[in-house]
């Protein structure tokens, strides 16, 4: 594992150099057909982890008796058809299996999964098709395979700590008041980042990264990739270059690769006394 320091005051960030081993994967193309394969806690690294280095996967966790499961289920299948989409649909029964309920907290829940990891989430509504399918586009563009076996990535870093002094966090961790009309929990229960309502989480710090450096032994079928790809992981690729003879992609200037975000307490911390 290699050591992070992040630069502090003045001083320069560290240049950053790291050797990824990346599996060989064919070109991106849409299944013959759209069926959900169905995954357990036994199985989830294979079906899950390591199927997304190959393509994008979207997770489906739901439960059986759930009416609301089963009214999305038409709209996931007609949403991945009208996207023309590369994603495996792999499904998870919550009701069975509770190894995700730190990460998921209502049912239906959309994850998607890249490159080994969760990248985004979304809670699918069966009166917003619209956004599910929004969702589902998002899944193609922003992911990149490679043939290559082996890349090295560099960027300068650094960690923008962000205030509010605006913001009263003794109120918000009050536990006696209430909004009229709002059951408890409204906006957050308090329990995850990517619990429901729509303050579930505050952004506390903003990773940046800088003039961004890939290299590999890239394909014509990478190079294509390359060109009509929105990002790589994380890392955003507007505006890149390419110089053919080393190999190298690089994205001059600064770019947001991540955020880090603390759970809000549970708000309002108490139910309308009327309701």
């Amino acid at each position: 594992a290699s050591a992070l320091t992040i630069g502090a005051g003045n001083a320069a960030p560290p240049r950053l150099a790291r050797a990824l081993n990346v599996p060989v994967v064919p070109s991106l193309r849409p299944p013959a057909s759209y069926a959900p394969t169905t995954t357990t806690s036994a199985s989830f690294d294979a079906d899950v982890i390591q199927r997304s280095h190959q393509v994008p996967v979207l997770l489906e966790c739901y439960v059986n008796w759930a009416s609301a499961s089963q009214a999305v289920r038409p709209l996931i299948r007609a949403s991945l058809q009208a996207a023309a989409s590369p994603a495996a649909w792999v499904e998870f029964d919550m009701g069975q299996d509770a190894s995700l309920d730190h990460l998921v907290h209502s049912v239906p829940y959309l994850l998607a999964f890249m490159n080994g990891q969760a990248v985004d989430g979304y809670a699918p509504r069966a009166d917003q098709p619209g956004e599910l399918l929004d969702f589902i586009q998002r899944l193609g563009p922003s992911f990149l395979p490679t043939g290559t076996d082996r890349m090295v990535i560099g960027f300068d870093m650094n960690v923008v700590l962000l205030s509010r002094p605006w913001l009263a966090q003794d109120f918000l961790a009050a536990p006696t008041w209430y909004v009229p009309g709002l059951a408890r929990g409204a906006f957050s229960l308090g329990q995850s980042v990517a619990g429901p309502g729509n303050l579930a989480a505050l952004p506390i710090a903003c990773v940046l990264a800088r003039d961004l450096s890939i290299s590999a032994q890239w394909t014509s079928g990478d190079r294509s990739a390359i060109d009509n790809a929105a990002d790589l992981g994380p890392f955003s690729l507007a505006g890149h270059q390419f110089d053919g003879h080393s190999g190298t992609v690089t994205v001059k200037g600064m770019q947001a690769i991540g955020w880090v975000c603390s759970v809000v307490p549970p708000v309002p911390p108490q139910a309308d006394p009327a309701m």
